[in-house]
């Protein structure tokens, strides 16, 4: 979702590989709907690498990311809960509700299986999982004749898309899945969220894992923070690289929003995001 023309956009970029080296761009088309599209020519791209990298973040570039507390993730096999992607009885949805634990049964370091972020809650709750949102308005909106609510995918639960980390044998099974010629389910290729899209695709082969430190636009950010979720207050950015590099942020919690509304608060947070001049082009949440 380029703010300027895609031109100027490609221009800069093509500058920031020239100075820094530090970017890779995959051929593909810039469409908010074909993300399920975007994300898997990425994964591809990253599987082929001759880094054979152990594990991949799927994130966006409106948030902050703090990488040793990333790693420690992966060195002490963080979590704080777990659930079944495909959500079978209401039991699964208080299964979620279970405290952190660290220790037995955990993969010290964790290199398969991997699949972890925010499980998304907040909007539709943890069950029965993925429905369409069909209010027009709604910056998620589809409608019943583009995508009819017998195509599924029923009773999936996902990871918020701003942020997610797999093991690399997750991200070989999710591409597998992709690109196998057999069959495929009646939502593939149509449903437009990629991380319902990745969700589906591997709920028979890993679970979701959750971890509070992955923040979302309207958490708090404690101490403990390892991916922050700016959404629209990306200008935030700076403050908090400042924060991190002289300890603060290290010791306690620090300030994250600039907008008006009680950090922690989703219900605050969403009344106030939608007053905001680009929900009146890209739609309400």
């Amino acid at each position: 979702q380029p703010a300027k023309d895609v031109e100027t956009v490609a221009k800069d970029l093509e500058m920031e590989v020239e100075r820094y080296g530090d970017l890779a761009i995959v051929p593909g088309v810039e469409d908010y709907f074909r993300l399920p599209e975007k994300t898997f020519s990425m994964l591809r791209y990253a599987l082929s690498s001759a880094c054979h990298y152990t594990h991949i973040l799927k994130t966006d570039d409106d948030v902050y990311l703090r990488t040793g507390y990333l790693l420690d993730v992966i060195d002490r096999g963080l979590f704080d809960a777990t659930l079944r992607i495909q959500a079978e009885s209401i039991v699964d949805y208080w299964m979620f509700k279970r405290p952190h634990r660290e220790g037995p049964g955990n993969q010290v370091p964790w290199m398969e299986k991997m699949f972890i972020g925010k499980v998304d809650r907040n909007v539709t709750g943890t069950y029965p999982g993925f429905v369409p949102v069909r209010d027009p308005k709604n910056k998620w909106y589809l409608s019943e004749e583009a995508y009819p609510d017998t195509l599924g995918p029923h009773r999936i639960r996902w990871i918020s898309g701003w942020g997610y980390l797999m093991s690399r044998d997750v991200v070989e099974r999710a591409v597998q899945n992709v690109m196998d010629p057999g069959p495929k389910p009646a939502w593939f290729g149509r449903l437009p969220w990629e991380d319902v899209a990745m969700a589906a695709i591997l709920k028979n082969y890993v679970r979701l894992s959750h971890i509070d430190s992955f923040k979302a636009a309207w958490d708090t950010c404690d101490n403990k923070t390892i991916l922050k979720h700016l959404d629209n207050q990306v200008a935030l950015i700076p403050g908090l690289r400042e924060q991190e590099l002289n300890g603060v942020w290290k010791v306690h919690e620090v300030p994250c929003s600039a907008g008006n509304y009680t950090e922690g608060n989703y219900e605050e947070w969403r009344r106030w995001r939608n007053k905001q001049s680009d929900s009146t082009v890209n739609g309400i949440m």
